[in-house]
């Protein structure tokens, strides 16, 4: 099955060559433009040929490829094999509902655009998600959290627009999320001694900043730290909108105390937070659900996509297909992750799209809804 085809093997996939080589394929030490698959585990790291991988075009697929195609007797689909359509060990596909069936209406889920893409991607299928350690939820249970973070000194005449922003925001996350949503009561970054932190009664937690006056900006893993510890329950999520930028440090080799943080759009972690900077959204309030989605998403566990055009796609592109929505491969995964109907999450997000005026997106889930 693998007659004339060139592997090459991330290192916790090296047992596989023997097996390759059994069924006809050649297993070599470099990548090149000759190579059709790199097969490398999700958990391993990455020693930098992901993103020569990309580069030369070589599909990059998991070791339980390999063997389901070995099991099989045939050469897989990938897509259709990253989908969660093929049993594999650890992982018997459930009887999917409607709306998440495989494959995918062309005309609802184009293929993923290269520019929305990252260089280093790792592509997620759905038994890895399946298996991975992650944040488990009751969705009986759970609830998912907004907070605005102020910051001092700035107007309080934006507080207003502040609550309405939030209260948008929660109508569509309790869509999107299938959860019961929440506002929790606003937090406060201000200066104590010359050092930044986040105010929550009597407590002060430092915050990493840059910049001056209006310019500054704020640590995004600091205040998800922070937001992670003030869950209030083990099963919650927390989505801050923050109104001051923020960046993250690890990113950003400058040692400078200035700071362009408004080109981070937000940030996340699999501890169940995640904060999304205001000033990167320009005012736009698809950008910013856009983004609270993504960042959101990630805190289910749910990686970058490289499958289809999709909300999990890794950069934010223009696309003619509503960027604000998962593909049938993520929402798989969401899915396993929440529980929810999905024919009466679709209605509920296309209500929510009508409420915010977002016409494209209503549109497309009426289209979905439809079955065309």
């Amino acid at each position: 099955m693998f007659h004339g085809l060139r592997f090459v093997l991330g290192k916790a996939s090296r047992p596989l060559q023997q097996l390759i080589e059994e069924h006809g394929g050649v297993v070599g030490s470099k990548l090149g433009r000759m190579s059709t698959y790199f097969v490398q585990s999700y958990n391993d790291d990455d020693d930098g040929r992901l993103e020569t991988a990309s580069r030369l075009g070589v599909a990059v697929v998991p070791p339980s490829f390999v063997s389901a195609c070995v099991a099989s007797g045939a050469l897989l689909d990938f897509v259709e094999f990253a989908a969660g359509q093929i049993p594999v060990e650890g992982f018997d596909p459930p009887l999917w509902p409607r709306l998440l069936e495989f494959p995918p209406a062309p005309r609802l889920f184009a293929p993923a655009r290269a520019d929305a893409r990252e260089a280093h991607e790792l592509p997620q299928t759905v038994d890895e998600f399946a298996c991975m350690d992650r944040i488990r939820l009751d969705p009986q249970t759970a609830v998912l959290w907004t907070v605005v973070v102020r910051v001092a000194g700035r107007s309080q005449a934006r507080a207003g627009a502040l609550t309405e922003l939030q209260s948008q925001a929660n109508g569509f996350c309790a869509a999107h999320f299938a959860l019961e949503t929440r506002s929790m009561a606003p937090l406060t970054l201000k200066a104590l001694d010359g050092e930044w932190g986040l105010v929550t009664g009597d407590s002060f937690y430092p915050i990493r900043s840059r910049g001056r006056g209006a310019a500054r900006c704020f640590e995004a893993l600091d205040l998800i730290a922070v937001l992670a510890e003030l869950r209030p329950a083990p099963d919650a999520l927390v989505v801050a909108l923050c109104e001051g930028a923020i960046f993250e440090a690890s990113s950003d080799d400058s040692d400078s105390d200035e700071c362009d943080g408004s080109r981070l759009l937000g940030r996340a972690t699999g501890d169940g937070a995640c904060v999304v900077g205001l000033p990167a959204h320009d005012g736009s309030l698809l950008e910013l659900v856009r983004t609270i989605v993504h960042e959101g998403s990630h805190m289910l566990g749910l990686d970058h996509c490289a499958f289809f055009a999709c909300a999990m796609n890794a950069n934010a592109v223009a696309d003619a297909v509503s960027p604000l929505f998962f593909c049938c491969v993520c929402e798989r995964k969401a899915w396993l992750a929440l529980g929810f109907d999905p024919t009466a999450r679709c209605r509920a997000l296309l209500a929510a799209c009508e409420r915010l005026c977002f016409d494209a997106e209503a549109l497309w889930l009426r289209t979905r809804l439809a079955g065309e």
